[in-house]
């Protein structure tokens, strides 16, 4: 189990960090900017810290990977986009409520279109990674039981 997880988080880490980078970084920076207003830009940086970034990733592939091994028994591509796309939309929608809930000013006009947009994104690369980690998960479970077999 524990290789299974770690293999599929970094799998699952890569994942995230090229899809964050294509969806945020690269398809929606701009309109991410244009929303924000004078004060908030304040507050980002123009580059991001690379190591923290890459704790991050790890952290959500690894958290992907045990949710999926330990209790969801993910194992095939579909069944990693269904479950990843729920974490995905659970994590977007509570830190993006969280953050609407303390801060002020960050976007011109409101926050809920911007915020509708983080959260379909959120889904949508948590759909992706979902994905990749249902599949590693499934390819290293071949060969080996699985605790439904052993118990049969």
């Amino acid at each position: 189990m524990l290789l299974r997880v770690i293999v599929a988080g970094l799998v699952g880490a890569v994942v995230s960090m090229i899809m964050g980078w294509l969806v945020w970084g690269t398809l929606l920076a701009s309109y991410f900017a244009s929303t924000m207003t004078p004060a908030a830009k304040t507050f980002i940086s123009t580059e991001p810290r690379l190591m923290p970034l890459i704790a991050a990733q790890l952290g959500f592939g690894l958290f992907y990977a045990f949710v999926f091994e330990r209790w969801a028994n993910v194992r095939t591509l579909m069944g990693g986009i269904v479950a990843g796309a729920i974490l995905g939309f659970s994590i977007g929608a509570i830190m993006d409520l969280m953050n609407d809930a303390f801060m002020i000013n960050m976007h011109i006009g409101s926050n809920t279109p911007v915020m509708l947009v983080d959260i379909a994104c959120g889904t949508f690369v948590g759909a992706v990674i979902g994905a990749a980690e249902g599949l590693v998960l499934g390819m290293m479970s071949k060969g080996g039981s699985t605790p439904t077999e052993a118990a049969a």
